[in-house]
């Protein structure tokens, strides 16, 4: 009796194991799944878009439903103009190709797709994660709400008050941090953005000396920021020292 080779798998980054997908090397695979598209290749570089295209030629992939469009059934079946029904039509079209090859095309509001994926990752992250291969989703904490944005005229007022550098360092430093919100234009720490910044630079530079050019730097510094920051929310802000 004539033994036949074993299937093939293919293991996932993620751990997944997918069975009957042979990955030939350079994006190339090959179905070996015993049935009609036995034998069948196609290119493909990222992992996990080969294996919804491999499941999707076998008939593997997965389904969901997204609501498309709402019509009563009177409305469906009536003469009269319905926007219910021009928004079901709508939601379906069809291409053809060069060679003759007909694709019938559902069109979802973007919008229902995201709220979808949105319920998928608040339900469960971990799935999510696993299946758009980005493993930072399952940290995510949904349920938090992001506090409001710190004000710089807060961070120079905490600094001030709660510093134990010394009277004048203090006035050199919150000098500098008014400096920079003025060149800027910047009123809280989002609006200190990369661009920003580095006009701040340029401008510092032309209008000061290098000694002086050095010494804002080192008082503005964004690590000292992200202190400060802290020092806004939770306790004391970061000790200058001297």
């Amino acid at each position: 009796m004539k033994i036949g080779r074993p299937k093939r798998s293919f293991d996932l980054t993620n751990g997944e194991q997918v069975t009957g997908l042979c990955p030939l090397g350079n994006g190339r695979w090959r179905i070996t799944r015993d049935g009609p598209h036995k034998g069948k290749r196609f290119n493909e570089k990222d992992e996990r878009l080969a294996v919804a295209k491999f499941r999707k030629i076998v008939g593997d992939a997965p389904t969901v439903t997204i609501p498309v469009s709402s019509v009563s059934e009177d409305e469906l079946t009536s003469d009269a103009p319905s926007a219910g029904r021009e928004a079901f039509a709508a939601s379906i079209d069809s291409e053809i190709d060069a060679t003759g090859n007909v694709t019938f095309i559902q069109k979802v509001d973007q919008a229902k797709i995201w709220a979808w994926c949105r319920e998928q990752i608040i339900s469960d992250s971990v799935n999510a994660a696993k299946q758009l291969g980005l493993p930072a989703i399952a940290n995510l904490d949904h349920s938090s709400i992001p506090g409001k944005a710190i004000r710089l005229i807060d961070i120079i007022d905490v600094y001030l008050k709660k510093s134990e550098s010394k009277q004048n360092t203090r006035g050199h430093v919150a000098s500098a941090m008014k400096k920079l919100a003025s060149l800027t234009g910047a009123s809280t720490l989002p609006d200190l953005t990369t661009p920003a910044l580095m006009a701040f630079r340029e401008k510092i530079i032309t209008q000061l000396a290098p000694t002086g050019a050095v010494a804002i730097f080192g008082k503005v510094s964004l690590p000292r920021l992200h202190r400060w920051t802290r020092g806004c929310s939770a306790g004391p802000p970061y000790h200058h020292r001297t």
